[in-house]
C-alpha cells in the first residue's frame, strides 16, 4: 500500500487489531487514529510515516501492543502517552529523535520496550 492513510480510518471504532505495517504509507500518523479507542494491537512498523506521535494517540487506553518501529518519527512521546496504562510492549526502534526521547522518558510499566537505531 502506497499513498497516506486515510482519516476515514478513525470510524472503525470497533476494530481490535491494526496491522499496517511494511507498506509505504507515508506522511504523518493521523490524529484520527485516536478515534480507534477499542484497539489492543497498533502495528505501523516499517512505513515512511514522519513527524511526532499524535496527542490522540492518548484515547487507546485500551491498546497491549504497538509498534511504530522504522519510520520517520521525529520529537519527544506527547504527554497523552501516560494514559496508556495498559501498554505492556511498545516497539519504536530506529526513529532516531524519537528513540531517545523515550529512554529519557520511559515508564517501568512496559514489559517490553524496543528502542534501538
Amino acid at each position: 500500500i502506497t499513498g497516506t492513510l486515510p482519516s476515514e480510518i478513525g470510524l472503525l471504532t470497533e476494530l481490535t487489531s491494526l496491522n499496517i505495517s511494511k507498506n509505504s504509507l507515508a506522511e504523518d500518523i493521523l490524529p484520527a487514529i485516536g478515534g480507534l479507542t477499542n484497539l489492543i494491537c497498533l502495528d505501523v512498523a516499517e512505513n515512511a510515516f514522519v513527524n511526532v506521535l499524535p496527542t490522540e494517540i492518548g484515547n487507546l487506553t485500551s491498546i497491549t501492543w504497538m509498534s511504530v518501529a522504522r519510520n520517520r518519527l521525529i520529537g519527544s512521546l506527547p504527554s497523552e502517552f501516560g494514559y496508556l496504562r495498559q501498554l505492556e510492549h511498545f516497539e519504536c526502534g530506529w526513529n532516531s529523535e524519537l528513540c531517545i526521547a523515550i529512554r529519557n522518558r520511559v515508564t517501568d510499566k512496559i514489559g517490553v520496550l524496543d528502542a534501538r537505531g
